[in-house]
């Protein structure tokens, strides 16, 4: 049964759509080509619209303002950026009771920094709030900052979204790393939480003797979460580095350009003798020698939580001591990153290894980053230096038949050029464990 009331609201609501249509009910809006902005797009759209936007990037922060519109790209995330950087605010914001029928599809949502506006250190990518119920489809959020959600956050006042195909990774955040949800609900329709930055390791870089370096090799890492110093000293030599070490104030300006701002600190290889007087005793590097150049931040080491012998630099520039575990009491923030440094020059050519295994100088058929000149098989057909002429070998061997070309190439086990039978003979003669050359 319908009431006189309920009645009023439906020709009300039957007005309001032939006055919809009037103006333009269900239109395509298009950015750039009819709105130079995604937002005046957004504002000039009512019930049912499509803001169309054609591939590139756009530099600034929208909000849907309770508009049932559909936001979508015309070429994909890939090719379609929305960019809040440098603008102090976060990307994309759904807190006008936005519903299911507010949807955002196919973008890039990358840049935000909320230092002002709306719920000011909650979500960098995205915010849902104000019982908003939004639909993001088809999108990437990277590389955005908060205190709460770094890539999304979901408000209370049951707030909900609607999520498919969705990447959220590079977040840097103090809780919930690409998501933080408080009294929300998210619908996971198809996600990926590559919130651990580990989808983009970071640049590796060569300090060049040619610009007065040291010729060393650098990565600054990053992953989901606290990383403790001694995971991260692990990792580092699994990969044949180590954590840094910094010698003086050019080494340092190198190593501070390699940071991005998803971590608020990256281990370098510092640490203190806890035996020693606190908080300025004892500082080694991990290669075992004292720092003979400091760059300590205002008032540290302090040691001020206790148990803060071990040594990162900041996203300034400027050193800290700080727990093992990662633990920096600064707005929940740990530190996620560390930086590698390669240093090692085996074979004493006056040439960093690890830049001659990038350019295919030197072989590294193990794969452990180490130049296999400098781990001797106990036999020649040992190709991949485990001890044992097995079917890994075999396999090496077969994959390079033919021509052995330019270069190192351990499978041409005769030196004649050609990786051939003459080879595979020499393999089978010496299968099995090796202890000793055999004929």
């Amino acid at each position: 049964m319908i009431t006189n009331s309920s009645a009023h609201r439906l020709v009300l609501s039957a007005a309001a759509v032939l006055q919809l249509a009037s103006l333009g009910y269900a239109a395509d809006r298009l950015v750039p080509q009819g709105y130079s902005t995604i937002q005046a797009a957004i504002n000039a759209s009512v019930a049912g619209d499509r803001v169309l936007v054609s591939p590139g990037t756009y530099r600034e922060s929208i909000t849907f303002g309770g508009r049932r519109i559909r936001v979508q790209s015309t070429g994909g995330a890939a090719v379609t950026v929305i960019d809040a950087a440098g603008l102090n605010r976060r990307v994309v914001q759904f807190t006008g009771g936005e519903t299911t029928e507010s949807v955002l599809d196919g973008f890039t949502i990358r840049g935000g920094n909320p230092i002002t506006g709306t719920l000011t250190g909650h979500g960098g990518g995205i915010l849902i709030c104000s019982s908003s119920r939004p639909t993001i489809l088809n999108c990437i959020v990277r590389d955005n900052v908060a205190e709460l959600g770094g890539g999304i956050y979901i408000c209370l006042n049951s707030s909900q979204a609607q999520l498919g195909n969705v990447t959220v990774c590079n977040n840097l955040c103090g809780s919930g790393y690409g998501f933080d949800i408080a009294q929300g609900y998210v619908n996971l329709g198809g996600i990926s939480e590559c919130a651990d930055c580990g989808c983009d390791p970071g640049p590796i870089a060569q300090w060049q003797k040619s610009q007065g370096g040291n010729g060393h090799w650098y990565q600054a890492r990053m992953q989901p979460g606290w990383i403790g110093w001694e995971a991260a000293r692990a990792d580092a030599e699994s990969r044949g580095a180590r954590l840094a070490c910094i010698e003086d104030a050019s080494e340092q300006q190198h190593v501070r350009s390699l940071l991005r701002p998803y971590s608020i600190a990256y281990w370098i290889g510092l640490s203190q003798d806890p035996a020693v007087a606190e908080p300025a005793g004892g500082w080694t590097w991990i290669t075992g020698g004292a720092p003979g150049f400091l760059n300590w931040g205002a008032g540290v080491p302090d040691n001020g939580n206790g148990n803060q012998h071990f040594g990162a630099i900041r996203l300034g520039g400027t050193w800290d001591d700080f727990r093992q575990d990662g633990e920096t009491y600064s707005n929940r923030l740990g530190i996620r990153g560390w930086v590698l440094e390669w240093s090692e020059d085996c074979n004493g050519d006056g040439v960093v290894d690890y830049g001659q295994l990038l350019q295919g100088q030197l072989a590294d058929v193990n794969g452990d980053a180490v130049p296999d000149v400098c781990q001797a098989p106990c036999v020649p057909a040992d190709l991949n230096n485990d001890g044992t002429v097995d079917g890994a070998d075999l396999g090496t061997l077969v994959s390079s038949w033919g021509p052995a070309g330019i270069g190192p190439n351990r499978a041409d086990i005769n030196g004649n050029g050609m990786v051939d039978g003459a080879d595979l003979g020499i393999l089978l003669i010496n299968w099995g464990p090796c202890v000793a050359v055999r004929p």
